[in-house]
């Protein structure tokens, strides 16, 4: 057995409810809780994100009358450098893709 015990985990004896068992040691239950903090921060960056591109959206649609659906597709498509995949699908994306191509490199 090693001497060194920094990496060790200190478990409960007893599982919950759940059927897992908590770890005992408060340095453990600490980390825990700053992970959980990070993922925390995450998830609000990560709605913040989805709720500009929500406005993105929205505003380009109002200012240049093009749908929705359209927009969010070719942000998609941009994204994933998918184009190819989503011109076989739709002319109104194709014509869309069309009349930005020059702004655009398609894969």
């Amino acid at each position: 057995m090693s001497n060194d015990t920094t990496n060790e985990v200190n478990f409960d004896t007893e599982p919950t409810a759940a059927g897992f068992v908590m770890p005992s040691s408060p340095a453990d239950r600490k980390h825990i809780m700053d992970v959980m903090f990070e993922i925390s921060g995450s998830k609000t960056r990560a709605e913040a994100e989805r709720d500009f591109q929500k406005d993105a959206i929205d505003d380009l649609s109002k200012k240049f009358n093009i749908p929705k659906r359209l927009l969010n597709r070719f942000a998609k498509a941009y994204h994933k450098s998918a184009f190819q995949e989503e011109l076989s699908v739709d002319s109104d994306f194709e014509l869309l893709v069309d009349s930005l191509h020059k702004f655009i490199k398609i894969c």
